[in-house]
């Protein structure tokens, strides 16, 4: 934690693995912390060789992304962030030859793992298959037998999940298959996992309309941002890469998402006050660094995606 800020790193060296978010959603900051604090955290990054990109969510911190823009960094998107109940959730019909399932076992994570590689047309890491629904999971479409599109959702927190990683191979794709996907996934994720709610941030107007036309409404606003240049392990999107999914943000293994930011968000109409700042913290305090001894594990163990919502629990509700 530095300032206003939090850097999250990650062993592996997928530019979507590390990233930078808000250290405390719902809680005012100090705007003349945030030029150190970008740049601690911007050395931190470059000593390990990570490219510098933050996600936060613009209702919860008014100002911050305005404030690190101020200080170098470039604003990518502001796509909105919907949110569905379980009660409101349209699943389509599915085709003929279509089926749906939750992925239980090693060899069909690879599958998993083959599909969203040819969707994003970019190599993804692979990802450790994990038996209990509350930690995150993947599911599985086919046609005729055949893996065609995929879609996850995460560790749920506090009752919430992001559904993400929405990929369809190019073969099978305008055929609704990712919406269906979507729709399954945060079936699932409610069924299974146990959430009450569950987001996503659509990534261009189309997929925001499919997005609502399977119950999701807008709630927040999503910031995405990045340090000038692109990272250099990240291939530009072809048109197939952009075609991909409604969803062009990724979630791979040890991706540390915006749940907690969103339990601080997403509730907004519902929360009864917000939490103070920590009374230890000063302006004087060192800066402390995010990092996670078990990065590999950072989103499979509900402990630690809970630990880290925790703080924002009683802001979300």
């Amino acid at each position: 934690m530095v300032g206003p800020l939090v850097g999250l790193l990650h062993d592996e060296d997928l530019w979507f693995l590390s990233t930078v978010v808000a250290a405390e959603p719902g809680v005012p900051f100090d705007l003349e912390e945030v030029p150190w604090a970008i740049e601690t955290i911007r050395k931190a990054f470059a000593a390990e060789g990570r490219w510098v990109s933050a996600e936060l969510i613009e209702e919860a911190n008014p100002g911050l992304a305005e404030a690190l823009a101020a200080n170098g960094m470039t604003l990518v998107s502001r796509p909105p962030l919907l949110v569905v109940e379980p009660a409101d959730l349209v699943l389509p019909e599915f085709p003929e030859g279509v089926t749906a399932s939750v992925v239980s076992a090693p060899e069909e994570q690879a599958e998993v793992d083959a599909v969203a590689a040819a969707a994003y047309e970019m190599q993804l890491g692979e990802r450790i298959f994990q038996a209990d629904p509350v930690n995150g999971a993947s599911i599985l479409v086919r046609a005729d037998g055949v893996p065609v599109a995929t879609a996850v959702w995460t560790a749920v927190a506090d009752g919430v999940t992001e559904v993400a990683g929405v990929g369809t191979l190019p073969s099978h794709r305008r055929r609704g298959l990712g919406a269906l996907a979507t729709a399954y996934a945060t079936q699932q994720a409610f069924e299974l996992g146990g959430a009450t709610l569950a987001w996503l941030t659509p990534g261009d107007d189309g997929a925001d309309r499919i997005y609502r036309r399977l119950g999701y409404t807008p709630q927040a606003t999503a910031v995405h941002l990045g340090d000038p240049g692109r990272p250099p392990e990240r291939p530009p999107l072809t048109p197939h890469a952009q075609a991909t999914s409604p969803a062009r943000r990724l979630w791979w293994p040890g991706r540390p998402p915006l749940t907690p930011h969103v339990q601080a968000t997403v509730r907004l109409g519902d929360h009864g006050g917000r939490p103070s700042a920590n009374p230890e913290r000063s302006a004087d305090s060192p800066p402390r660094r995010a990092r996670w001894p078990e990065r590999p594990r950072l989103l499979r163990a509900p402990g630690d995606i809970c630990r880290l919502g925790a703080a924002f629990a009683e802001f979300a509700r």
